[in-house]
């Protein structure tokens, strides 16, 4: 799910965040826009009869940019590529809320807007 999801952001946000889609870190010597995505809750299926291969879960899309209006932009077209998405093992991808923030981490307090979304993921291994 990880590899298809970072994928599936990069198609919707490519151009807007020239710096990248990454999983729990941003690269230090990439610049520009970009996206962090980590897992915040979710569980594969189970039942009587074990697993179902279906995972449930939410993960967060931190959009970072330069400028509070960059990073809504990323934001929008994020939300616009992904809500409702169906296909390429997805189940179902769904927004769930927005917030707007500042990078704690970051030195020069990025402007960040943190969106959060329901993925339905179906392993079809199982």
């Amino acid at each position: 799910m990880r590899v298809a999801l970072r994928a599936l952001v990069r198609e919707g946000v490519g151009q807007l965040a020239p710096g990248g889609v990454d999983w729990m870190e941003h690269p230090q010597a990439s610049a520009g826009s970009f996206v962090v995505l980590q897992t915040i809750s979710g569980s594969d299926g189970h039942t009587q009869d074990g697993p179902d291969g279906l995972f449930q879960g939410r993960v967060q899309a931190d959009c970072y940019a330069d400028r509070y209006a960059d990073a809504v932009a990323i934001a929008d077209a994020l939300t616009g590529h992904l809500d409702g998405h169906r296909g390429g093992g997805f189940a179902g991808i769904f927004h769930l809320g927005t917030r707007d923030g500042l990078a704690d981490a970051d030195p020069d307090l990025l402007p960040r807007v943190s969106l959060d979304f329901m993925i339905n993921w179906r392993n079809d291994n199982a």
